[in-house]
Protein backbone atom coordinates (compact mmCIF):
# COMPACT_ATOMS: atom_id res chain seq x y z
CA UNK A 1 0.00 0.00 0.00
CA UNK A 2 1.54 3.05 -0.72
CA UNK A 3 -1.46 5.43 0.72
CA UNK A 4 -5.21 5.93 1.80
CA UNK A 5 -7.57 8.44 1.78
CA UNK A 6 -10.71 7.48 3.87
CA UNK A 7 -11.15 3.56 3.15
CA UNK A 8 -9.82 3.86 -1.02
CA UNK A 9 -6.12 2.35 -1.09
CA UNK A 10 -3.66 3.27 -3.34
CA UNK A 11 -1.57 -0.18 -4.36
CA UNK A 12 0.87 -1.00 -7.10
CA UNK A 13 -0.95 -2.81 -9.96
CA UNK A 14 -5.06 -1.71 -8.79
CA UNK A 15 -4.72 2.25 -8.31
CA UNK A 16 -1.17 3.78 -8.02
CA UNK A 17 0.53 7.68 -8.03
CA UNK A 18 3.05 8.83 -9.95
CA UNK A 19 3.56 12.44 -8.16
CA UNK A 20 2.12 13.80 -4.66
CA UNK A 21 2.49 17.55 -4.77
CA UNK A 22 2.43 20.04 -1.40
CA UNK A 23 2.15 23.63 -1.44
CA UNK A 24 1.85 26.15 1.44
CA UNK A 25 0.11 29.45 1.07
CA UNK A 26 1.03 31.48 4.25
CA UNK A 27 -2.09 33.90 3.52
CA UNK A 28 -0.69 37.11 3.05
CA UNK A 29 -2.26 39.68 1.05
CA UNK A 30 -0.31 42.42 -1.27
CA UNK A 31 -1.45 46.36 -1.47
CA UNK A 32 0.27 48.27 -4.36
CA UNK A 33 0.42 51.98 -2.97
CA UNK A 34 0.87 54.91 -5.18
CA UNK A 35 4.94 55.71 -5.65
CA UNK A 36 5.90 53.16 -2.45
CA UNK A 37 6.61 50.16 -2.06
CA UNK A 38 4.00 47.45 -1.60
CA UNK A 39 2.54 46.73 1.81
CA UNK A 40 2.05 42.99 2.78
CA UNK A 41 -1.12 42.06 5.04
CA UNK A 42 -1.88 38.88 7.07
CA UNK A 43 -4.65 38.02 5.56
CA UNK A 44 -6.02 34.07 6.93
CA UNK A 45 -4.57 31.28 7.95
CA UNK A 46 -2.26 29.00 6.08
CA UNK A 47 -3.84 26.38 3.38
CA UNK A 48 -2.32 23.54 2.08
CA UNK A 49 -3.35 21.80 -0.98
CA UNK A 50 -1.98 18.36 -1.63
CA UNK A 51 -2.40 17.23 -5.67
CA UNK A 52 -1.89 12.94 -6.46
CA UNK A 53 -1.39 12.22 -10.06
CA UNK A 54 -1.51 9.04 -11.39
CA UNK A 55 -2.44 6.20 -14.35
CA UNK A 56 -4.33 3.95 -14.68
CA UNK A 57 -3.73 1.12 -17.38
CA UNK A 58 -6.01 -1.80 -18.64
CA UNK A 59 -7.20 -4.21 -15.82
CA UNK A 60 -8.19 -1.58 -13.34
CA UNK A 61 -9.29 1.39 -14.94
CA UNK A 62 -12.94 1.01 -12.95
CA UNK A 63 -10.60 1.73 -9.96
CA UNK A 64 -11.16 5.39 -8.87
CA UNK A 65 -15.17 4.93 -9.11
CA UNK A 66 -14.84 4.31 -5.27
CA UNK A 67 -12.89 7.43 -4.94
CA UNK A 68 -15.33 9.78 -6.68
CA UNK A 69 -17.81 8.05 -4.55
CA UNK A 70 -15.98 9.05 -1.49
CA UNK A 71 -15.25 12.45 -2.69
CA UNK A 72 -19.26 12.71 -3.55
CA UNK A 73 -19.79 12.76 -0.34
CA UNK A 74 -18.58 16.23 0.45
CA UNK A 75 -17.26 15.24 4.07
CA UNK A 76 -13.31 15.34 5.49
CA UNK A 77 -11.75 12.18 5.02
CA UNK A 78 -8.21 10.60 6.32
CA UNK A 79 -5.07 11.02 3.76
CA UNK A 80 -2.34 8.25 4.75
CA UNK A 81 1.13 8.67 3.01
CA UNK A 82 2.56 5.33 4.17
CA UNK A 83 6.37 6.48 2.63
CA UNK A 84 6.49 9.21 4.82
CA UNK A 85 4.42 8.67 7.82
CA UNK A 86 2.36 11.65 7.43
CA UNK A 87 -1.63 11.52 8.35
CA UNK A 88 -3.70 14.56 6.95
CA UNK A 89 -7.16 15.51 7.28
CA UNK A 90 -8.33 16.32 4.07
CA UNK A 91 -11.56 17.87 2.21
CA UNK A 92 -11.25 16.50 -1.81
CA UNK A 93 -11.95 19.42 -4.02
CA UNK A 94 -11.47 17.96 -7.47
CA UNK A 95 -10.68 14.44 -9.44
CA UNK A 96 -10.10 15.10 -13.13
CA UNK A 97 -9.66 12.05 -14.98
CA UNK A 98 -8.46 12.02 -18.64
CA UNK A 99 -9.61 9.13 -21.13
CA UNK A 100 -7.05 9.28 -23.84
CA UNK A 101 -7.03 6.10 -24.88
CA UNK A 102 -9.87 3.79 -25.88
CA UNK A 103 -10.45 0.57 -28.28
CA UNK A 104 -12.59 0.05 -30.97
CA UNK A 105 -15.57 -1.06 -29.02
CA UNK A 106 -15.05 1.83 -26.54
CA UNK A 107 -13.63 -0.19 -23.64
CA UNK A 108 -10.92 2.53 -21.97
CA UNK A 109 -7.44 1.59 -21.80
CA UNK A 110 -5.65 4.30 -19.83
CA UNK A 111 -7.29 6.92 -17.64
CA UNK A 112 -4.81 9.60 -16.29
CA UNK A 113 -6.31 11.31 -12.99
CA UNK A 114 -5.20 13.73 -10.72
CA UNK A 115 -7.17 14.56 -7.52
CA UNK A 116 -7.08 17.90 -5.54
CA UNK A 117 -7.38 18.00 -1.81
CA UNK A 118 -6.59 20.51 0.47
CA UNK A 119 -5.96 19.77 4.50
CA UNK A 120 -9.26 20.34 6.68
CA UNK A 121 -9.05 22.13 10.05
CA UNK A 122 -12.81 22.25 10.89
CA UNK A 123 -13.96 20.31 13.44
Amino acid sequence: MLAMIDNFLFEIGEASYQRVKESFDFGWSKNERLYNNPIYMKKNGTSHPIDIEGTLILKKVYALDRLVSIAEQKLPVVFVVLAHARVFRVVILNITIDRDILLDNGAEVRKIFSIRMEEFYGN
